[in-house]
């Protein structure tokens, strides 16, 4: 979540009042307001300091002061030695004591800050700005639970100063516990109208819930303020690429790149957008860029991977998950994603042991189980198929693939019985898919249903007409029924519809053909069949369909 440096948000140490000269009164009033620019305050305590008039305990007050405005602005060298100079004056200044803890703190040396704040209370224990530094360096130091016992003891000691409650969103945001986040920065907003960045840490919190609608508004908000946040568009364009609003998404990643050329997270994100439009070129460039911003980030290498796969470049797809497991060897996704790779390349041994050790870094992976079964399947390892496709099924309950995946796996065991089952489960599952009605039929031929096989033919071709996968499917039943007029016709009607990449509708018209006497058209549509694919035999085979 973003925040701001520490900032004298509150300043409660207040010098005592002494109006005898204007001069000196308007300086201390710059001096100890928080709402003046630290700048100015600077210079107004820096002023004090200089007429050499003020008392030891007034000046212990102003160096304070001037060292929380340093503070404000990052210059800890400085802020150091004005809790230094104040506590020579005051060495009980508690507010000087927790500045200086605070210090300690950016320098990590926490062990020093702790014993510092606490001291510090002790001297003042009912000041909630010390609970609230204190808070500070227990978030600094991801300690949770101590942060918000701090903070809930400022809310409890000054309930409306909004700081502590900005503060707490933040530890509650680490602690994934969002709508306290959503609670606390709507606190701090009524209480701190002009701190924008609760808008944005808010924004986060509902994105994380999901609630892109109203994380988009509160990004609003803060753009509003500061329409140059690049913070704010990047979040907001991730809000845009979740609702799929992609030109909204990359006009906003877009401007966030341009403000700030060094935001790997804009152009990063913005690959992803590019990567979902399948442009993959443009994704690519991105990604490209993204690594040059942060060569160290594994999966700017990874997501490169996933479109140079996109457009079937699998060396450099290869390439890059390799790049990305060698950095975080315990990273799944380039491991699954390799498989993949390796089995569009037909390399079933890659990518069987690929998805393996997809499984050793995640167990409960059904998708890799399906996906090594499937490489099991293609090379004709049926039983090691059918082990794998069972587990992915026990994983991932009712998954369409895990279910159509395992009856193919029985009719290609000639378990035709338990084939029907699973097909029956599908067109239940969903009987908008026709193919596996229309794989039902196929397989009810193999269970002398042959009459059967034809009437469900019949309504599903009705139904699709012009489906290439309901009519080669259904052309094969028809010629499985002998009716060769109507099996003809749905292996033409299959290659006008979709062109014939794999060979069946072409090897299915050289059957026909076949019987019908043609044989040297026949063997024209087998050789052209075999050409594209050479083992589309095999499949006719299994149904009994024999050259």
């Amino acid at each position: 979540m973003r925040v701001r440096s520490i900032v004298l948000a509150t300043c409660l140490l207040l010098l005592p009042a002494a109006a005898h000269a204007q001069a000196r009164a308007d300086n201390v009033k710059r001096c100890t307001s928080p709402d003046v620019a630290a700048d100015l305050r600077i210079g107004a305590c820096t002023a004090l300091i200089q007429t050499g008039q003020e008392t030891t305990t007034d000046l212990a007050i102003i160096f304070c002061n001037r060292g929380l405005s340093y503070f404000d602005k990052d210059d800890f060298v400085k802020a150091l030695e004005d809790f230094e100079q104040s506590l020579k004056l005051n060495p009980n200044y508690a507010a000087a004591v927790g500045g200086r803890a605070r210090v300690m703190a950016i320098r990590k040396n926490y062990a020093s800050a702790e014993t510092e704040h606490t001291r510090a209370i002790g001297l003042d224990p009912a000041s909630h700005f010390l609970y609230w530094l204190r808070g500070m360096t227990y978030l600094d130091e991801d300690k949770l639970p101590e942060a918000i016992a701090d903070f809930n003891k400022a809310i409890q000691l000054k309930p409306d100063w909004g700081q502590p409650f900005f503060a707490r969103a933040r530890a509650y945001y680490r602690q994934s516990e969002y709508e306290k986040v959503i609670a606390d920065n709507t606190t701090s907003l009524r209480l701190l109208p002009e701190e924008y960045f609760a808008y944005y840490n808010r924004g986060l919190a509902y994105a994380a819930l999901e609630q892109w609608d109203k994380a988009i508004a509160d990004y609003d908000a803060t753009l509003k303020v500061n329409p140059t946040y690049a913070e704010g568009l990047v979040e907001r364009g991730r809000a845009y690429f979740q609702k799929q609003d992609y030109a909204k998404a990359i006009a906003d990643l877009t401007q966030a790149f341009t403000l700030s050329p060094t935001s790997q997270e804009a152009v990063f994100t913005r690959a992803r957008v590019y990567y979902a439009q399948k442009e993959y070129d443009l994704s690519i460039a991105d990604n490209t860029k993204a690594i040059a911003l942060d060569p160290a980030d594994y999966v700017a290498f990874f997501n490169r991977g996933l479109s140079y796969f996109g457009k079937k470049d699998y060396p450099r797809a290869i390439a890059d998950f390799d790049k990305s497991i060698s950095m975080k060897p315990t990273y799944r996704s380039p491991v699954f994603q390799r498989a993949r790779v390796y089995y569009a390349m037909k390399e079933y041994d890659k990518s069987i042991a690929d998805n393996t050790l997809a499984i050793s870094l995640d167990p409960k992976d059904g998708d890799a189980y399906y996906n090594r079964g499937l490489a099991y399947l293609d090379s004709d390892r049926l039983e090691q198929a059918l082990a794998d496709t069972q587990t992915a099924i026990s994983l991932q309950p009712g998954d369409y693939d895990d279910l159509m995946q395992r009856a193919t796996i029985y009719q290609r065991l000639k378990l035709f019985q338990l084939a029907d089952a699973d097909y029956a489960e599908l067109v239940k599952a969903d009987p908008k898919r026709t193919y596996a009605a229309s794989l039902k039929a196929l397989n009810r031929t193999m269970l002398n249903q042959v009459a059967e096989a034809v009437v469900d033919c019949d309504a599903l071709v009705a139904a699709a007409p012009t489906s290439h996968v309901i009519n080669e499917t259904c052309a094969m039943v028809y010629l499985k029924a002998g009716d060769l007029k109507r099996a003809l016709a749905g292996f033409e009607t299959a290659q006008k519809d979709a062109g014939d990449t794999d060979g069946q509708p072409l090897y299915g018209s050289g059957l026909v053909k076949q019987k019908q006497g043609l044989a040297v058209a026949a063997k024209a549509d087998f050789d052209a069949a075999l050409k594209r694919n050479p083992k589309i035999a095999d499949y006719f085979t299994r149904f009994g369909l024999i050259r």
